[in-house]
């Protein structure tokens, strides 16, 4: 196979937007493609380094450990830390809110990052820990209380400034 729009006959993504650009009056909005604010792309921006290993991740997830008084060894990809987090016994009490936390915690590390990425807001540490706290409040639909209401309380303990 030959790429006919550039002279040796291979893919150029130049060569292809070239040829997009040329449709009439119609001109490619390159911009708005390779001049946003999200960085580029680097091998260690995987998905599994976002939201486990990066050191934001990996200091949520270390205080979720705290609060269960579990010491835990971080698995290597999100697929491993879902199947052991499922497997953990954490006591009936505080069952309903460890199912919680991953999809909590997760959300909220994409989350931040896009803040950070595309709007340019970084914030601290203890903000992010905070909501964590409150989208576990404002998650439960009452499937989960009393228990996770006495819970919670204990973890505002963390968070008094």
């Amino acid at each position: 196979m030959r790429w006919k729009l550039s002279k040796s006959g291979c893919f150029q993504v130049k060569s292809f937007h070239q040829a997009l650009g040329g449709c009439g009056n119609v001109s490619l909005p390159w911009k708005a493609i390779w001049k946003t604010m999200a960085p580029l792309k680097r091998d260690a921006e995987t998905v599994d380094h976002l939201l486990i290993h990066c050191p934001v991740a990996w200091e949520l997830w270390s205080v979720v450990f705290s609060w269960f008084g579990l010491r835990w060894a971080m698995s290597r990809n999100v697929m491993e830390l879902l199947i052991a987090w499922n497997g953990a016994r954490v006591g009936k009490r505080r069952k309903c809110a460890w199912a919680m936390i991953p999809l909590s915690l997760m959300w909220t590390i994409w989350r931040e990052r896009n803040w950070t990425c595309f709007e340019g807001i970084e914030k601290p540490l203890f903000r992010i820990k905070r909501f964590v706290v409150s989208s576990l409040y404002s998650w439960d639909k009452g499937d989960c209380n009393p228990a996770i209401d006495q819970f919670l309380d204990w973890l505002e303990l963390f968070f008094v400034k």
